[in-house]
């Protein structure tokens, strides 16, 4: 991914459809609630990079919004003028939904709860699936904690994702899951795209972590658990990320954040309140 889609639309957490090379050929804001027909060459001042750590990227769109101030819709990414015409955006989801994921995506917050939507991606166990639940989850996790919630708001997906990493450590994708080729050989493209979404599942986790740093939780000895496999991975190897994640990750996940305790907590949060 080169330095301008980084800072598009397409890079952006609110845009469950698109990473990388994979994805459809369109994406979808959950924010401003429009499919987006040209996602590399958009963007808007409440773009949050999903390829960045929590802190990271928050300081990147802090930075994004000296250049795109505006709040309440979609620019292009070249001028920062407003897209007000049908070239880049379209209200009318109906050729979205005739995709799996895509349908889950649109119907983000539209549903009893965006929990409720993040858990049909998840019930879908797609290799879009997970990367639209992980992608919107974040930014679910995020606004929960903005709205003086606790890391605990994201302990179902915690879970969801705790079990990914265990049970599809070299998560397969098949030619409907990307979006465009690249110079790379496609065996080396898969693994990339592979890499990068065991990647997203420890940064949602480390996410909590950040997160329970505030809350003076033992969850906050994850915030730099992404870091720490980026690291052991090699050059961007799925294999070595799997055996690490396998190993050091899962023992890593599982000292800060018990079954049992998962379950105590998850208890906790359905308690009758007054």
């Amino acid at each position: 991914m080169h330095g301008t889609q980084l800072v598009s639309c397409s890079n952006c957490w609110f845009n469950g459809l698109q990473y990388g090379t994979v994805g459809l050929s369109m994406g979808y804001c959950a924010e401003y609630k429009v499919v987006l027909r040209r996602a590399d060459e958009s963007t808007c001042g409440k773009h949050v990079r999903k390829d960045l750590m929590l802190t990271d990227a928050l300081a990147q769109q802090t930075r994004h919004q000296r250049h795109f101030e505006r709040l309440d819709g979609v620019q292009v990414l070249h001028t920062r003028h407003p897209v007000e015409n049908g070239a880049y955006l379209e209200a009318d989801s109906s050729m979205l939904r005739r995709d799996a994921v895509g349908d889950a995506a649109a119907d983000y917050g539209e549903l009893g709860s965006k929990i409720e939507s993040l858990a049909v991606l998840k019930a879908q166990k797609s290799f879009r699936g997970d990367l639209a639940m992980l992608s919107l989850g974040r930014a679910y996790v995020r606004r929960c904690r903005t709205r003086q919630g606790r890391w605990t708001s994201g302990l179902h997906m915690f879970r969801w994702t705790r079990q990914r990493l265990e049970s599809d450590p070299r998560p397969e994708l098949g030619p409907e899951d990307l979006r465009v080729q690249t110079a790379a050989s496609l065996e080396r493209q898969v693994e990339l795209a592979q890499w990068g979404l065991v990647m997203l599942r420890l940064v949602f986790i480390s996410d909590l972590g950040s997160h329970a740093i505030e809350d003076g939780d033992p969850v906050s000895s994850l915030a730099n658990l992404a870091e720490e496999a980026a690291a052991e991975s090699g050059a961007l190897t799925i294999k070595k990320l799997a055996n690490w994640v396998k190993g050091e990750g899962l023992k890593r996940i599982d000292a800060a954040l018990s079954e049992a305790r998962i379950k105590a907590l998850a208890a906790e949060l359905h308690e009758p309140r007054d």
